[in-house]
């Protein structure tokens, strides 16, 4: 795949407003300023080698500090299952949750069943749990910090 994606399924601002994510469908996660539109930063929402999007990327921050971009972080989620929590200062992954991991979305389905994550956010205001949606009725909740699926 060329620098410049041919489709992007998902997009958002950062808490702070200085930085716009975009989620492409050969699975990378475009970082722009949003005030010059210049490119930041690509991360990968997933290690598959080919055939897997980016599907959902969602900003939160980690604190009332929502100016720091250090207190933003980036949710990004693959259609192979994987999700990914990003730091916002370096884009550095800080987490990830794998297809095959248990409590992911792998269990409904995912891989050969063509399971894929449709949408995610962040609950509360310190993003102290995201949750997941996708294909297969799947709805999942899961705690920031340790990343387990809450009960």
């Amino acid at each position: 795949m060329s620098d410049s994606p041919d489709l992007f399924l998902s997009l958002a601002f950062a808490p702070d407003g200085r930085t716009i994510a975009a989620a492409d469908a050969g699975a990378k996660v475009h970082l722009h300023s949003s005030r010059s539109g210049e490119a930041i930063g690509k991360v990968d929402a997933s290690d598959a080698a080919e055939g897997v999007a980016a599907t959902v990327v969602t900003w939160a921050a980690t604190s009332e500090l929502v100016n720091d971009p250090a207190n933003n972080v980036l949710l990004s989620c693959a259609s192979d299952g994987s999700i990914r929590l990003w730091d916002g200062a370096g884009a550095l992954r800080a987490k990830t949750i794998e297809m095959s991991s248990a409590g992911s979305h792998a269990d409904i389905g995912a891989g050969a069943a063509g399971h894929e994550i449709r949408a995610a956010c962040f609950l509360g205001g310190a993003s102290a749990a995201f949750a997941t949606a996708g294909s297969g009725n799947a709805m999942r909740v899961y705690d920031t910090a340790t990343l387990a699926e809450s009960a």
